[in-house]
């Protein structure tokens, strides 16, 4: 039976997405090679490599079929590497299989674009409100962790940025109430090298809506001298020329400044008795 010898190394590595030409091995065969009329390749990765024997240099010449794609192994929970061996074909019709198994590791790299953003965090802006801060982006990348950088259309691109990972409106920028109750972000996502446009609906809340967050005077807990008397009664120990400035947040709540630099915040009330000004 005729048999032939193989010597020779092949690389042991390959990228993915590589195309013909771009990764080659040459072998050489000795033995009955006068008899030899064809080289088949066996294994798992049978198909993704072509040979081709070449009688007047007694070389055997393997080289890429079809392109790998790294993540398909990560789909398939397996070891990202090819596994094949071959098969020699003599003019007799007898097959000889040596023993021997190639092994090449495919190298991953970036050939694919995000996928995916959305919010980790968020809070939704407020109309009217200058410089909020929206959320902390997340994005999801089959080839890259990062960093990656963001860029909007040129209708946001003065109103938007992206400090790190955190999407905030630009210093001295806020959204109108036009934008209520949503506004659509166009935001392009690039890991350095692939790039993917998506869209975040921005929720924008109605100011008039917001909730206060302060602690206003109660009968139980004054400011700074100021002291809830009476359900729509306010005395304070101050001067009319102690108060600044005096804001009002809706109907509900009032803001007062005070010559010394703090505030007094006070629920809605119909009457404020001040130190100097009779009852």
């Amino acid at each position: 039976m005729p048999s032939v010898q193989v010597s020779g190394v092949i690389p042991n590595t390959i990228r993915e997405g590589t195309g013909l030409g771009a990764w080659v091995a040459g072998l050489t065969l000795t033995g009955d090679t006068a008899r030899l009329t064809a080289i088949e390749l066996t294994g798992a990765a049978a198909l993704n490599f072509s040979a081709h024997w070449d009688a007047v240099l007694q070389l055997a010449t393997l080289d890429v079929a079809a392109p790998i794609d790294f993540e398909s192994f990560a789909a398939g929970r397996t070891q990202p590497q090819l596994v094949f061996g071959m098969r020699f074909v003599f003019d007799d019709g007898s097959r000889q299989t040596p023993t021997t198994t190639y092994r090449v590791a495919v190298i991953d790299q970036d050939d694919t674009p995000p996928d995916s953003l959305r919010f980790a965090t968020t809070v939704p802006p407020v109309a009217g409100a200058i410089g909020s801060t929206i959320g902390t982006l997340a994005v999801t990348d089959p080839d890259s962790a990062g960093p990656f950088s963001f860029s909007f259309s040129a209708e946001d691109d003065w109103r938007f940025e992206v400090v790190g990972s955190t999407l905030k409106l630009r210093d001295g920028i806020s959204l109108g109430l036009d934008e209520m109750p949503g506004h659509p972000l166009f935001i392009n996502v690039s890991d350095g090298r692939q790039s993917a446009a998506f869209t975040l609906n921005l929720t924008v809340t109605d100011p008039g809506a917001q909730e206060s967050a302060v602690a206003v005077v109660a009968a139980e807990t004054p400011q700074h001298g100021f002291s809830l008397t009476e359900p729509q009664r306010v005395v304070a120990l101050h001067e009319a020329r102690d108060v600044t400035a005096a804001n009002t947040y809706g109907e509900d709540i009032r803001q007062l400044m005070l010559a010394q630099g703090g505030e007094v915040w006070l629920p809605s009330v119909q009457k404020l008795q001040l130190a100097d000004v009779l009852p």
